[in-house]
């Protein structure tokens, strides 16, 4: 079963375009909703704006997706070599 699963994030196109972004976006507004107080008292203790922050944020978010994405094609083309299929 959790291989059948495993091949379904491998093959799909859809789940690695945004599967980083939801799980992101998910667990930032967890940590929004329980820490914001905490953030916004540390961010002005750092001499960090909002703008700032939101931009580096919207980076971080950026990469994850790519690593995830470029992750999932390594290991795509890893078991098409193995099977000796083209990926």
């Amino acid at each position: 079963m959790l291989n059948k699963i495993l091949d379904w994030l491998i093959a799909s196109s859809w789940f690695k375009k945004y599967s980083a972004m939801i799980g992101g976006f998910a667990l930032g507004m967890y940590c929004q909703a329980r820490y914001w107080h905490q953030i916004r008292d540390t961010l002005d203790v750092w001499g960090v704006s909002r703008s700032e922050w939101l931009k580096f944020l919207l980076a971080v978010a950026g990469a994850a997706g790519i690593v995830v994405s470029i992750g999932l094609t390594v290991v795509k083309n890893q078991r098409a070599k193995k099977s000796g299929k083209p990926a």
